[in-house]
Protein backbone atom coordinates (compact mmCIF):
# COMPACT_ATOMS: atom_id res chain seq x y z
CA UNK A 1 0.00 0.00 0.00
CA UNK A 2 1.39 3.42 -0.88
CA UNK A 3 2.23 5.94 1.86
CA UNK A 4 -0.46 8.48 2.57
CA UNK A 5 -0.40 11.87 4.22
CA UNK A 6 -2.17 12.11 7.56
CA UNK A 7 -5.12 13.96 6.02
CA UNK A 8 -5.88 11.28 3.43
CA UNK A 9 -5.03 8.24 5.53
CA UNK A 10 -7.95 5.82 5.18
CA UNK A 11 -8.38 3.10 7.75
CA UNK A 12 -8.87 0.17 5.42
CA UNK A 13 -7.93 -3.42 4.97
CA UNK A 14 -8.25 -5.12 1.58
CA UNK A 15 -9.86 -8.55 1.76
CA UNK A 16 -7.53 -10.22 -0.73
CA UNK A 17 -4.75 -9.48 -3.17
CA UNK A 18 -7.31 -8.81 -5.90
CA UNK A 19 -9.39 -6.37 -3.90
CA UNK A 20 -7.05 -3.45 -3.28
CA UNK A 21 -9.25 -0.40 -2.69
CA UNK A 22 -7.02 1.58 -5.05
CA UNK A 23 -8.30 -0.68 -7.86
CA UNK A 24 -12.00 0.04 -7.24
CA UNK A 25 -13.74 1.86 -10.04
CA UNK A 26 -15.70 4.98 -9.25
CA UNK A 27 -19.32 5.25 -10.26
CA UNK A 28 -20.35 1.73 -9.30
CA UNK A 29 -22.73 0.26 -6.72
CA UNK A 30 -21.57 0.15 -3.10
CA UNK A 31 -23.08 -1.57 -0.08
CA UNK A 32 -22.79 -0.26 3.48
CA UNK A 33 -22.94 -1.89 6.90
CA UNK A 34 -22.35 -0.22 10.25
CA UNK A 35 -22.93 -0.25 13.96
CA UNK A 36 -26.30 0.67 15.44
CA UNK A 37 -24.36 2.72 18.02
CA UNK A 38 -23.51 5.27 15.32
CA UNK A 39 -20.35 6.57 13.69
CA UNK A 40 -17.39 8.09 15.48
CA UNK A 41 -16.05 11.39 14.06
CA UNK A 42 -13.09 9.59 12.39
CA UNK A 43 -15.48 7.10 10.79
CA UNK A 44 -17.68 9.90 9.49
CA UNK A 45 -14.67 11.67 7.99
CA UNK A 46 -13.33 8.50 6.37
CA UNK A 47 -16.74 7.57 4.95
CA UNK A 48 -16.98 11.05 3.44
CA UNK A 49 -13.52 10.53 1.92
CA UNK A 50 -14.50 7.16 0.40
CA UNK A 51 -17.87 8.36 -0.85
CA UNK A 52 -16.22 11.25 -2.66
CA UNK A 53 -13.47 9.02 -4.02
CA UNK A 54 -15.77 6.23 -5.21
CA UNK A 55 -18.67 8.50 -6.24
CA UNK A 56 -21.07 5.54 -6.47
CA UNK A 57 -24.11 5.83 -8.72
CA UNK A 58 -26.04 3.71 -6.19
CA UNK A 59 -25.66 2.68 -2.54
CA UNK A 60 -27.45 0.01 -0.51
CA UNK A 61 -27.83 0.10 3.27
CA UNK A 62 -29.90 -1.55 5.99
CA UNK A 63 -31.99 1.45 7.14
CA UNK A 64 -31.15 0.91 10.81
CA UNK A 65 -30.69 3.52 13.50
CA UNK A 66 -27.09 4.59 14.01
CA UNK A 67 -24.50 4.26 11.27
CA UNK A 68 -26.97 3.43 8.47
CA UNK A 69 -28.91 6.65 9.07
CA UNK A 70 -25.70 8.69 9.32
CA UNK A 71 -24.35 7.10 6.12
CA UNK A 72 -27.65 7.91 4.38
CA UNK A 73 -27.36 11.58 5.39
CA UNK A 74 -23.73 11.70 4.18
CA UNK A 75 -24.70 10.30 0.79
CA UNK A 76 -27.57 12.79 0.42
CA UNK A 77 -25.29 15.67 1.44
CA UNK A 78 -22.18 14.76 -0.59
CA UNK A 79 -23.70 12.94 -3.57
CA UNK A 80 -27.28 14.16 -4.00
CA UNK A 81 -27.78 12.37 -7.32
CA UNK A 82 -26.68 8.97 -6.00
CA UNK A 83 -29.54 6.49 -5.84
CA UNK A 84 -30.15 5.01 -2.36
CA UNK A 85 -31.68 1.55 -1.96
CA UNK A 86 -32.96 0.59 1.49
CA UNK A 87 -32.93 -2.96 2.86
CA UNK A 88 -34.91 -2.50 6.10
CA UNK A 89 -34.87 -4.90 9.03
CA UNK A 90 -37.98 -6.68 10.21
CA UNK A 91 -37.61 -5.17 13.68
CA UNK A 92 -39.31 -1.79 13.28
CA UNK A 93 -37.94 -0.25 16.49
CA UNK A 94 -34.44 -0.56 14.95
CA UNK A 95 -35.45 1.14 11.68
CA UNK A 96 -34.28 4.63 10.84
CA UNK A 97 -37.09 5.14 8.27
CA UNK A 98 -34.77 6.95 5.86
CA UNK A 99 -36.24 8.25 2.60
CA UNK A 100 -34.58 6.19 -0.12
CA UNK A 101 -35.11 5.98 -3.85
CA UNK A 102 -36.13 2.33 -3.53
CA UNK A 103 -37.12 0.18 -0.58
CA UNK A 104 -36.75 -3.58 -0.63
CA UNK A 105 -39.02 -5.80 1.52
CA UNK A 106 -38.14 -6.01 5.22
CA UNK A 107 -36.06 -9.11 5.94
CA UNK A 108 -34.28 -10.82 8.82
CA UNK A 109 -30.89 -9.24 9.52
CA UNK A 110 -28.75 -12.01 8.04
CA UNK A 111 -30.83 -12.28 4.86
CA UNK A 112 -30.91 -8.54 4.31
CA UNK A 113 -27.17 -8.12 5.03
CA UNK A 114 -26.35 -10.79 2.45
CA UNK A 115 -28.57 -8.96 -0.07
CA UNK A 116 -26.67 -5.71 0.58
CA UNK A 117 -23.35 -7.46 -0.10
CA UNK A 118 -24.63 -9.14 -3.27
CA UNK A 119 -26.04 -5.84 -4.58
CA UNK A 120 -22.73 -3.99 -4.46
CA UNK A 121 -19.40 -4.28 -6.20
CA UNK A 122 -17.75 -3.35 -2.87
CA UNK A 123 -18.69 -2.96 0.79
CA UNK A 124 -18.02 0.01 3.05
CA UNK A 125 -18.08 -1.19 6.68
CA UNK A 126 -18.09 0.90 9.87
CA UNK A 127 -18.00 -1.48 12.84
CA UNK A 128 -18.29 -0.41 16.46
CA UNK A 129 -15.07 -2.17 17.41
CA UNK A 130 -11.43 -1.89 16.38
CA UNK A 131 -11.06 -5.68 16.10
CA UNK A 132 -13.25 -8.28 14.48
CA UNK A 133 -15.67 -9.99 16.84
CA UNK A 134 -18.23 -12.75 16.69
CA UNK A 135 -21.92 -12.06 17.29
CA UNK A 136 -21.78 -8.71 15.50
CA UNK A 137 -23.97 -8.08 12.47
CA UNK A 138 -21.47 -5.66 10.96
CA UNK A 139 -18.57 -8.08 11.31
CA UNK A 140 -20.69 -11.00 10.04
CA UNK A 141 -21.50 -8.91 6.96
CA UNK A 142 -17.78 -8.18 6.46
CA UNK A 143 -17.00 -11.89 6.68
CA UNK A 144 -19.74 -12.68 4.14
CA UNK A 145 -18.40 -10.00 1.76
CA UNK A 146 -14.94 -11.56 2.00
CA UNK A 147 -16.42 -15.00 1.24
CA UNK A 148 -18.09 -13.46 -1.82
CA UNK A 149 -14.76 -11.89 -2.90
CA UNK A 150 -16.12 -8.37 -2.58
CA UNK A 151 -13.63 -5.64 -1.75
CA UNK A 152 -14.21 -4.37 1.80
CA UNK A 153 -13.24 -0.89 2.90
CA UNK A 154 -13.13 -1.18 6.65
CA UNK A 155 -13.57 2.14 8.43
CA UNK A 156 -12.62 1.58 12.07
CA UNK A 157 -13.83 3.68 15.03
CA UNK A 158 -10.35 5.13 15.62
CA UNK A 159 -7.63 5.96 13.13
CA UNK A 160 -4.57 3.73 13.40
CA UNK A 161 -1.09 5.22 13.69
CA UNK A 162 0.63 5.54 10.32
CA UNK A 163 3.28 3.01 11.42
CA UNK A 164 0.55 0.35 11.64
CA UNK A 165 -0.73 1.11 8.12
CA UNK A 166 2.59 0.90 6.33
CA UNK A 167 3.43 -2.62 7.65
Amino acid sequence: MKNRSKSEQPTLFPTSESSEPEALDSGGVVGFTGTQRGLTPPQRDQLAHWLQRLAPCEVHHGDCVGADAQFHALVRDLLPTTRIVLHPPRIEKKRAFCQGDEERPARAYLTRNHAIVRAGAALLAAPGEQREKLRSGTWATVRYARQQNRPVILVLPQLLPESMLSG
